[in-house]
């Protein structure tokens, strides 16, 4: 749709100078006509007040119509602002009926967050098993803040048996995308490694 791609080159400056304020008008035209991912780009513009003015009442409104209609972003932005209550009341409940679904469709950070919310007992049982296994589908996408959960999960023992290997690995790949904390118990860890060899 012509009035996304504009948008979008508003957004970029690519072609013409970068407006926010255009990009909104342009996103905004397409949202209407039911693009969906127009309406996603309007609800990220008006969660960051880029465009025009801040306002999560706004960017629930366009992740929520994005969202029912099967975007998986938005899917995880809806969760984010149920959980967090951001243009929304808290609802743990709904944050993981929308995390859920985006994690059906492959959203990593869904998938990390619906971990957490088990692992907390956060409108569900408390249930470290499906907390771990959650954390780790989120870690094995890829996503940098499961990798580096992961690697303290198997450092500290507390869910899963102790195994410093498999937490060397996780620190790893978190470092790999320059997670700055997973660089420091990575090292921290093969200091304590080569101590003990």
């Amino acid at each position: 749709m012509a009035q996304y791609h504009l948008g979008q080159m508003y957004v970029k400056g690519k072609g013409v100078n970068q407006d926010y304020t255009k990009a909104v008008k342009w996103y905004y035209k397409a949202a209407v006509l039911g693009h969906l991912e127009a309406q996603f780009q309007l609800g990220q513009m008006c969660a960051a007040g880029k465009g025009v003015n801040q306002s999560y009442t706004q960017a629930f409104k366009w992740y929520r119509k994005a969202a029912e209609l099967g975007h998986a972003k938005a899917q995880y932005q809806l969760g984010q602002m149920y959980a967090k209550g951001k243009g929304i009341n808290k609802d743990y409940t709904k944050a993981l009926k929308w995390y859920r679904k985006a994690a059906e469709q492959g959203e990593a950070r869904a998938q990390y967050h619906l971990g957490r919310m088990y692992a907390k007992g956060n409108g569900v049982e408390r249930n470290l098993t499906i907390a771990v296994s959650k954390i780790r589908k989120a870690a094995e996408l890829g996503y940098v803040e499961a990798q580096f959960n992961l690697g303290q999960i198997y450092e500290n023992g507390k869910c899963l048996t102790q195994d410093l290997n498999q937490a060397e690995y996780w620190y790893r790949k978190a470092a790999k995308q320059g997670h700055l904390t997973a660089k420091k118990s990575l090292d921290n860890l093969r200091a304590k490694l080569s101590t003990e060899a």
